[in-house]
């Protein structure tokens, strides 16, 4: 029985300690997820490339209308086109259909 209780008294202890080291460890939250924005046109056609190569939707888009509004500022038509073509990109739900658009869209860049 000694052992027993041995046993139960170590893993309160571990199970204590590990709750413990969780506390207050993280460095505070901040708005920034800590991915990398889309600054250049040619970080933004690879950010392209991927999404047409792998189909991804949702948040593999996050950074993409940041980048197409920078783009607005220097190449107005261009900007405007992309985005309108994104509206179609982050609102289809076929995987296929989103590596076509991002495919059509980096190759306008």
């Amino acid at each position: 029985m000694g052992h027993v209780m041995h046993e139960r008294i170590l893993l309160t202890f571990a199970f204590a300690m590990l709750s413990i080291a969780g506390c207050g460890g993280a460095p505070p939250a901040t708005k920034d997820d800590g991915r990398t924005p889309v600054n250049t046109q040619s970080e933004l056609k690879q950010k392209l490339l991927e999404v047409a190569q792998y189909g991804g939707g949702g948040s593999s888009l996050d950074r993409i209308p940041d980048a197409l509004n920078e783009l607005k500022k220097t190449d107005p038509a261009k900007g405007e086109k992309l985005l309108g073509d994104f509206k179609r990109l982050e609102s289809t739900p076929n995987m296929e259909q989103r590596k076509q658009i991002a495919k059509e869209m980096a190759d306008q860049l």
